[in-house]
């Protein structure tokens, strides 16, 4: 088969651009970050190598299933996609019963001799695999980080969105800046993410009202971004308060909004244009790109009015006990990142904890002296006594009292007399 056949082939195999970027979106819609953003490189290197205006969505998802697989694969801020098994241990190989093993004395004999085992033979043998490895892997280039993919293709897709005119394409802009910003953000870059972050804001704050949760989440992704960097509480406190404020702007609406909301959606045929020109036509999503979802408050229903109201108190309520432990922070003096902060509260549990001084040095000490018994002092001997000459005062148990000794030389005459007696009798 010649060349030109492979490759019609292989042409013929790959599905068409549209079924392609279905299925990326399905995968990226399940979590399934790799698969998407392979299936998106399959569309990019078979229908849209280059980056054009018609093209620049596809770059864009790309980009963003790239970040999500990055951000989960370094289980960062996302957790282990789903469908995703957990690799299985090596089972312990089983060797034989005489084949390396260690006997000392007689115990686990076998009835055959064991082999000698070389052990610096081994460490030799393993040591040259180890470099051998190491030659073959030199010339190997690293493959590119995923972070660092991501960062490419979303610049390039940054690149062409600026070059194009209109309301939809400035808010895909935004989405793009976002996406740089949070890439940034992850790989500790956190200049760059404020600058991203900051651009932005002021293309959503140009198109959409100061109510759209996009402002709000705009303004919080730069009091993370100042959260991080040394020396900007303040522009974190003044960011935290600006997204604080969109969400009680946009509460305050949803109440109003509920008592006339309707219980369920129009038909089809009911929506009408609002320019008053007929029947409107419902936004179709972009079969090979995305469209960037501007949201109508008026046209929820009080289901989704309630649920909104629901997250929106949540959110805000945790805005506000940030704010306020950020406030207390600059109360305090506490300077510095997060990171500054949590390694101080660290120090201090370990040293609350018994790894430090527990007890302040002027904290006064209670006296436990007077509960102590003490035994009583045994008697000291005279001043010129000398243990290894015996005293005649002092009594050794070990050599009997001469009082008690009996009288060697007087025993000897009692018996004496006796027997003296005893013979002039008999005679």
């Amino acid at each position: 088969m010649s060349t030109a056949d492979k490759e019609e082939v292989t042409a013929q195999d790959v599905p068409d651009l549209e079924t392609l970027i279905g299925k990326a979106k399905r995968a990226f819609a399940l979590k399934q970050y790799e698969q998407a953003a392979t299936t998106y490189a399959t569309a990019l290197e078979n229908y849209a190598k280059e980056c054009t205006p018609a093209t620049v969505d596809i770059y864009y998802l790309y980009g963003c299933a790239l970040l999500e697989n990055a951000i989960a694969s370094n289980n960062v801020l996302g957790n282990k996609q789903e469908g995703e098994e957990e690799p299985e241990e090596p089972e312990p190989k089983v060797e034989d019963d005489a084949k390396g093993r260690f006997f000392f004395g007689a115990d686990g004999t076998t009835g055959e001799d064991d082999p000698e085992v070389d052990l610096f033979a081994q460490a030799k043998a393993a040591e040259q695999e180890e470099e051998q490895e190491k030659e073959e892997q030199g010339d190997v280039e690293e493959p590119e980080d995923d972070f660092e993919a991501s960062w490419d293709i979303l610049d390039l897709a940054r690149t062409t969105y600026e070059t194009m005119q209109g309301d939809e394409s400035q808010l895909k802009l935004a989405a793009t800046y976002m996406a740089l910003g949070d890439i940034s953000l992850e790989t500790e870059k956190f200049d760059q993410a404020i600058l991203d972050y900051k651009s932005a804001l002021d293309i959503k704050e140009k198109l959409l009202p100061h109510t759209n949760r996009q402002i709000a989440e705009a303004h919080f992704r730069l009091s993370l971004a100042f959260d991080m960097t040394s020396g900007k509480l303040e522009n974190q406190i003044e960011h935290v308060e600006k997204a604080l404020e969109s969400l009680k702007e946009r509460l305050t609406i949803l109440k109003e909004l509920l008592p006339k909301a309707a219980e369920s959606k129009p038909t089809e045929d009911a929506v009408s244009d609002p320019k008053g020109k007929g029947k409107a036509t419902a936004v179709q999503e972009n079969p090979l790109g995305w469209t960037p979802k501007i949201e109508s408050l008026d046209n929820m229903i009080k289901s989704e009015i309630e649920a909104e109201i629901k997250d929106v108190s949540s959110l805000s309520e945790e805005l506000e006990a940030k704010l306020e432990d950020i406030r207390a922070t600059l109360a305090d003096g506490a300077g510095g990142t997060t990171m500054d902060r949590v390694s101080r509260e660290l120090d201090q549990e370990l040293n609350a904890g018994g790894f430090g001084p527990s007890v302040a040095i002027d904290q006064p000490v209670n006296d436990l002296t007077a509960m102590v018994k003490k035994k009583k002092p045994k008697a000291t001997p005279a001043s010129g006594f000398n243990p290894l000459v015996p005293d005649a005062a002092v009594k050794n148990p070990l050599v009997p009292d001469s009082d008690t000794l009996p009288s060697l030389g007087k025993r000897k005459a009692e018996e004496d007399q006796e027997r003296d007696d005893k013979k002039q009798k008999v005679e």
